[in-house]
């Protein structure tokens, strides 16, 4: 009988355990996604203005660390292909907040173009 008062006993504590992980997980999911939804919504030129400058500046530092072990072609094929992707995201979002949807999606074309092209123009044949 105590095996099984223990076992229903073990039990019920994993289950507490359970529930305050799910309500923990809950109230810090609310605490951090609560702050960047209001300012999202609030001011979402400046929101997007500062969600693009953080990806920018983490693929820059992402950059700048890996360029040591590439080759000069190499390398240049991805700075060119980043600034061709940097300007075009930013010219891409203000056509949008500018109300011209269509005219992005030209200039989203024009970017996945110019990056083809830029690839096949420094391609680089691996030395097996």
């Amino acid at each position: 009988m105590s095996r099984i008062l223990n076992t229903l006993r073990e039990n019920f504590f994993t289950a507490i355990k359970i529930i305050i992980l799910v309500i923990l997980c809950l109230l810090s999911g609310f605490i951090i996604s609560f702050p960047f939804w209001k300012f999202a919504t609030t001011n979402p030129k400046m929101y997007t203005i500062c969600a693009l400058s953080l990806i920018s500046i983490f693929a820059i530092f992402y950059i700048v660390k890996n360029f040591r072990a590439m080759s000069v072609k190499k390398a240049a094929k991805i700075l060119i292909n980043f600034f061709i992707i940097a300007a075009g995201t930013a010219g891409i979002i203000i056509l949008i907040l500018n109300e011209l949807r269509i005219i992005s999606l030209l200039l989203l074309l024009a970017i996945l173009f110019l990056c083809f092209l830029t690839n096949m123009l420094l391609y680089e044949k691996k030395v097996d």
